[in-house]
């Protein structure tokens, strides 16, 4: 699909999660972990809940991220869910407007412990990826919410680090969050390629609207 006549591809960028490793596998433990530690703050004591407001639970904390797990895997994420597009920061600091101060304290902004992103991997993942690059003769970057070390990280962890020409992430200085356009075409232009001969593939809506707007094609 990421090939035309008119319109050939020369670079093919992934967002990592949920595209190059299943979101449910890596994301949800860490929520889920998140969530209970605070909340154990909360019901011991140790941590106050904010003035005038009901005391949070799990599922509250889950809420103020757009994780519905009572829906069902696939439904469990709201279209604009800030786990699908927003940096680790801003993440931290809605649950801590929710949570309170001294709640946050204990959460973790480390995804998953190494065994759970190993088991996060997609499929067949440094096959496909090889035979895209080699036989295919496109270059490959990654644009993630995350950041480039965590991004460079799993990419070690999935031996194919060494099929990517890019990573952009969070932290990447002048970064913007997604759906902003300029990602992309920062991307292009670090890798002198025109944005029309860019495929953006990924699983949410941003990663799409991103594509559009920069003159893209999106897969998702």
């Amino acid at each position: 699909h990421f090939f035309t006549q008119t319109r050939p591809a020369t670079l093919v960028v992934f967002d990592k999660d949920g595209t190059l490793k299943d979101f449910h596998t890596s994301w949800v433990p860490w929520l889920e972990s998140n969530a209970k530690r605070v909340c154990s703050l909360l019901d011991s004591g140790a941590a106050s809940p904010p003035l005038d407001s009901p005391r949070p639970t799990i599922e509250s904390v889950f809420g103020t991220v757009g994780y519905f797990p009572h829906l069902g895997k696939e439904k469990s994420l709201t279209t604009d869910s800030p786990l699908t597009h927003a940096s680790m920061s801003c993440i931290r600091k809605l649950v801590e407007d929710h949570v309170g101060p001294e709640a946050i304290e204990g959460w973790e902004d480390k995804v998953c412990p190494k065994e759970v992103v190993i088991d996060a991997v997609i499929p067949d993942l440094p096959n496909s990826l090889s035979q895209l690059k080699n036989v295919g003769g496109v270059r490959l970057a990654v644009a993630t919410s995350d950041t480039v070390a965590n991004a460079s990280g799993a990419l070690h962890h999935f031996n194919v680090a060494q099929l990517f020409d890019l990573v952009i992430g969070c932290d990447s200085e002048g970064y913007r969050l997604k759906p902003e356009k300029q990602i992309l075409q920062r991307l292009c232009d670090e890798l002198s390629i025109h944005p029309h001969r860019c495929v953006m593939v990924g699983d949410t809506c941003a990663d799409m609207i991103m594509a559009k707007d920069s003159g893209a094609i999106g897969v998702g």
